[in-house]
């Protein structure tokens, strides 16, 4: 598998547990001041490693001026690293492939690195993984067509990554067995979705399709937002209500390249005669 990598932040360090935004709650956002994202040469937006007692992963975003060692983080985040509010934890930077790992319980041994070529060669001395995510940028169409096609001759469920926005392009990739085509970049919760889609197919499940209308999506000044309205009586708990609602909207979003889309419910009373 390779692996779209983003910084290349080797720093680490300690910082205390603070809570997180309302808005942040479930999403896996870890917030940090300006100064320590530059400290672990990271960027808003790249996956860090949260240790405390036990190991999570997170979003690095920028928090507010005045939070210099803070780690904002929810109460998921802070269950999955062992650590409460205002407990040191170590922070570092973690390619995506490696999040996932992390994330899944598997062992970052398994990853390999390299590219299509690589993971050709590696056929020639190992079983062919069950799955690859394979990055074919600047590669000549042909060469990924020929490549591509062998690794999923092999029994390989593979997932190609891209820059090449072009339904021909997407549709010679597919006609390879290749199981789906992703433009990059490409962020760890994407990477994890896609291997749960890849795990039903193999397994033979078959993914729900869910229909639905996104009411509002408009441009903010640190990415876009998603706004569903509602008339529920109880606005205060419309959030936790249809967290799974707009959960789908940021990834079917996501999926046609916004992905640092928020989203929150909007609540609307009736009017009344």
């Amino acid at each position: 598998m390779t692996d779209p990598a983003t910084s290349s932040g080797t720093e680490t360090i300690t910082l205390r547990v603070g809570e997180a935004r309302v808005e942040d709650i479930g999403h896996a956002v870890a917030r940090l001041a300006p100064a320590d994202i530059a400290r672990l040469g990271v960027r808003p937006g790249d996956v860090l490693k949260i240790t405390g007692g036990t190991t999570a992963v997170a979003r690095a975003e920028l928090a507010e001026p005045g939070q210099e060692g803070v780690i904002q983080i929810d109460g998921t985040a802070r269950s999955n690293c062992g650590a409460g509010l205002h407990d040191p934890v170590v922070v570092s930077f973690v390619e995506s492939a490696q999040a996932v790992a992390v994330q899944r319980g598997w062992s970052t041994s398994n990853i390999r690195k390299g590219g299509l070529a690589a993971a050709l060669r590696l056929l020639g001395v190992a079983p062919p993984a069950r799955f690859m995510i394979i990055d074919v940028e600047g590669l000549p169409i042909e060469e990924v067509e020929t490549g591509l096609t062998e690794l999923s001759r092999l029994g390989s469920s593979v997932m190609v990554l891209g820059t090449v926005n072009d339904v021909n392009y997407f549709r010679r990739i597919m006609r390879t067995g290749a199981r789906d085509y992703l433009m990059k970049p490409v962020d760890a919760d994407e990477l994890g979705e896609v291997f749960v889609r890849l795990e039903q197919k193999a397994d033979g499940v078959t993914p729900k399709v869910l229909n639905g209308t996104i009411d509002s999506v408009f441009r903010v000044a640190d990415g876009w937002k998603i706004v569903d309205y509602k008339t529920d009586v109880n606005p205060g708990e419309l959030n936790a209500t249809y967290q799974e609602q707009l959960s789908l909207y940021e990834r079917a979003l996501a999926g046609v390249g916004i992905s640092s889309a928020r989203s929150g419910i909007q609540s609307v009373r009736r009017a009344t005669n």
